[in-house]
C-alpha cells in the first residue's frame, strides 16, 4: 500500500469511527424507544394504583410511549420491589415504590432480595398522606374514645385488620395497641383491598386505610372514621379528630411513595424521567387526585428522597422496637 493509499484509508477509518460514536450518542437521544413498564407493588384498586394509572397515561404523552402499568403486590410489597431490582436497569421498568417496601418491609422480612438504596436509584417521592382509622358500624361506637373503651372491656376480642405484614398499616395497629394499652388483635391481609372488604362487611372490626379508599363508604354510612393519623385532620374528613388532638402524638405516623428505578441506570434516563415526572405531577389531573385523597405533594430531588429513606429507615426501625413488632 502506497503513502496515498494508506492517508486515505486511514481517513475512512476515522470518519468511520467517528460515525459509530455518532450513532451510539444518537441511540442514547432517542429513549424511549419502547413501551416501558411503572411497576405498583400493591394491588389494583388501592390508592398507589389510581395514581399510578393517571400518572401512566400522562408519562406516556410526554415520553411519546405507552407506561403500562404492572401490579405487582406481596409480602408488604417487597416481592414486586425485589422483582424491580433485579430488572434491566434501562429505564424500561419503573417502580412506584412505597414507603411499605423501601423501608418498612426490610425490618421485618429477612432475605427480602434487595437493600433500597444500594439496588434502587430513588427519582422523586410524589406524595405524603396521613391514614384515617374506620371501624364497622356493626361496632356500635361513634368516636375514638368509646372505641379504646370498648376494646379496654373485651380484650382480645376486637380486631384490626392491615394491608399485610411489614406495612405501615401493620405498624399504626401495633402503635395504637401500644400507646392506648387496648388489646386489640392485629389481622394481616394479603393487600389492603381484602382488608377493606373484609371491615366493610363487618367481618374484623377496623383498619387504618387511605382517604381515598375508604371515602366512599364513610359517604354511604359503611364505614366510620374515628382518627387521622397526623397532626391534623384531614380536609374529607374535617369532624374526624388527629392523633395529636387525642393526645397520642406518637400515633402521627404518614404513608408516602415515588418513583425509582434498578441501580446502574444510566444518569441521562434518571436525569430524564425526574424531568418528566416533576412536570407530569404539577399537572392539575395528577394534582387534584393526590389532594382528593388527603394527600400533599412532596416532589423533591433525587438527594432529598435518599436522604429521606435514610432518616426513616432509623425512625421506623426504633418503631419496630419499641412495639415489638413480627411477623404473624
Amino acid at each position: 500500500m502506497n503513502r496515498r493509499n494508506a492517508i486515505i484509508t486511514l481517513s475512512a477509518l476515522g470518519a468511520n469511527a467517528g460515525l459509530g460514536l455518532s450513532t451510539s450518542a444518537r441511540s442514547d437521544d432517542v429513549y424511549p424507544s419502547k413501551q416501558i413498564k411503572l411497576m405498583v407493588n400493591h394491588a389494583a384498586g388501592t390508592i398507589l394504583d389510581v395514581w399510578g394509572r393517571r400518572i401512566a397515561e400522562r408519562l406516556g404523552q410526554a415520553l411519546g410511549q405507552t407506561v403500562l402499568v404492572e401490579n405487582k403486590p406481596g409480602a408488604g410489597g417487597t416481592l414486586g420491589a425485589a422483582m424491580l431490582a433485579k430488572s434491566s436497569a434501562d429505564g424500561y421498568t419503573i417502580g412506584l415504590t412505597a414507603q411499605a417496601e423501601l423501608i418498612i418491609g426490610p425490618l421485618f422480612y429477612q432475605n427480602v432480595g434487595y437493600d433500597t438504596l444500594r439496588d434502587l436509584i430513588p427519582i422523586t417521592r410524589l406524595a405524603e398522606t396521613s391514614a384515617v382509622l374506620v371501624v364497622s358500624p356493626t361496632l356500635g361506637v361513634r368516636t375514638f374514645r368509646d372505641l379504646v373503651a370498648l376494646a379496654k372491656s373485651r380484650p382480645g376480642q376486637l380486631t384490626a385488620a392491615s394491608f399485610g405484614n411489614g406495612t405501615v398499616t401493620h405498624l399504626m395497629v401495633l402503635q395504637l395497641r401500644r400507646l392506648t394499652g387496648a388489646d386489640i388483635i392485629h389481622v394481616p391481609y394479603k393487600d389492603g383491598a381484602a382488608a377493606l372488604n373484609d371491615v366493610v362487611a363487618g367481618h374484623t372490626n377496623m383498619m387504618f386505610n387511605w382517604v381515598t379508599t375508604t371515602k366512599s363508604f364513610v359517604d354511604s354510612g359503611k364505614l366510620i372514621p374515628l382518627l387521622a393519623t397526623g397532626t391534623k385532620r384531614l380536609t374529607p374528613f374535617p369532624e374526624t379528630l388527629s392523633a395529636a388532638e387525642v393526645g397520642l402524638p406518637d400515633l402521627a405516623i404518614s404513608g408516602w411513595a415515588g418513583f425509582t428505578v434498578p441501580a446502574n441506570t444510566p444518569r441521562h434516563i434518571v436525569s430524564r424521567l425526574y424531568t418528566e415526572l416533576t412536570r407530569v405531577l404539577q399537572h392539575s389531573e395528577v394534582k387534584t387526585a393526590v389532594e382528593n385523597a388527603g394527600a400533599v405533594m412532596i416532589a423533591g430531588t433525587s438527594q432529598e428522597f435518599a436522604a429521606t429513606i435514610r432518616s426513616q429507615q432509623r425512625s421506623f426501625a426504633e418503631l419496630v422496637r419499641v412495639t415489638n413488632a413480627k411477623l404473624e
